[in-house]
């Protein structure tokens, strides 16, 4: 692994460009003393803008009594989200309550090999979700897939990526974008997941800077449903994003990634797996965990799939109470931790 991209090169910004000072004439002493006094106005428009991120965090770093910068008054002061913790996510009589603190994004595999019983099983996973997820947040499910792209933009203010279906609440309309939705082409995994990930980042960052606030926005799962293994390199992606929120000290479920497996193709499955140790070994040991795997030998029993069990299909239920037992693992090594 590489020296680690910095989170200036990652999400970088354009820089301002300085205007320059020509003299045209000789200036009189009269007119020098009143270019002395600026207008309040300019004085307002010669205002520096506020140091970045990186420059805030050095200098309270060589200076233990450097004040911390106000919040802007354009975000709220207050926690985005309460402090997650195990109690807070489980409710006895509510197996889903979790996914009101989340907000929920589905990445869909549409490459060649989805067509078929694969895409409708697909398809029927995320139209018994959507209700539940709506149900606990109002604002529906994002959906986006591999190779579709819409028109809709980018959402800098929401973090959001531009190129898929923003807040999705009805089933009849996940029946819709999947009739619209042709399945063809690779499966470009970590560029989608990049494409997703980096404004929401982005606006992470800027809010953590403006607030001091690490919950300031809320925690974002993205759950993947593929057949097939990657055509470029998601593990690479996911670690350089995984020591970014681990630089900016993110909560550890700020971003969860869950991959589940439709169909039984035991090359996928052991990319699936290979992908899930790949980010656990080595030196990725100390990375935080932000990422599950669930192959059709998950669901039905290491090996029974081979022998003709047909019930390795992919389903809401498998799909939420994955995502609740990776939101529950990692508050558990939390508490480990601070015990």
């Amino acid at each position: 692994m590489g020296k680690p991209e910095s989170l200036s090169k990652m999400f970088s910004n354009p820089f301002r460009k300085s205007s320059s000072v020509a003299a045209t004439s000789p200036v009189s002493p009269q007119q020098q003393s009143a270019k002395s006094q600026p207008s309040a106005s300019q004085s307002d428009q010669a205002a520096p803008p506020p140091p970045s991120y990186t420059e805030a965090t050095r200098s309270v770093q060589s200076s233990s009594q450097t004040a911390a910068p106000a919040p802007s008054a354009s975000l709220s002061t207050t926690q985005a989200h309460p402090r997650l913790t195990r109690q807070s996510v489980q409710a006895d009589n509510d197996p889903h309550a979790f996914l009101s603190s989340f907000d929920t994004i589905f990445l869909v595999d549409d490459s060649g090999s989805m067509q078929g019983r694969r895409w409708e099983e697909t398809r029927a996973v995320l139209k018994a979700i959507v209700p539940v997820c709506t149900a606990h947040d109002s604002d529906g499910v994002d959906i986006y897939f591999l190779n579709h792209k819409t028109k809709e933009g980018l959402d800098k203010a929401k973090g959001s990526a531009g190129t898929g279906y923003r807040g999705v609440t009805d089933p009849k309309r996940v029946q819709t974008i999947f009739d619209s939705v042709k399945p063809s082409g690779a499966t470009p995994t970590a560029t989608r997941l990049r494409a997703i990930l980096k404004p929401y980042l982005t606006l992470y960052e800027e809010q953590l800077k403006q607030t001091g606030d690490e919950t300031c926005l809320k925690p974002l799962n993205i759950i993947v449903i593929t057949d097939g293994a990657p055509t470029d390199e998601p593990d690479t992606t996911i670690i350089q994003f995984a020591k970014v929120l681990d630089r900016l000290e993110a909560p550890p479920y700020q971003v969860g990634i869950q991959f589940f497996q439709v169909g039984n193709d035991p090359v996928a499955a052991k990319a699936l797996k290979e992908l899930d140790d790949e980010l656990a070994s080595g030196t990725n040991v100390d990375l935080r965990d932000m990422v599950d795997t669930t192959t059709f030998d998950d669901r039905a029993g290491s090996g029974s799939s081979r022998g003709g069990n047909t019930s390795t299909a992919l389903t809401a239920d498998t799909v939420l109470k994955t995502v609740l037992g990776a939101v529950v693992r990692k508050l558990d090594r939390v508490q480990t931790r601070r015990a």
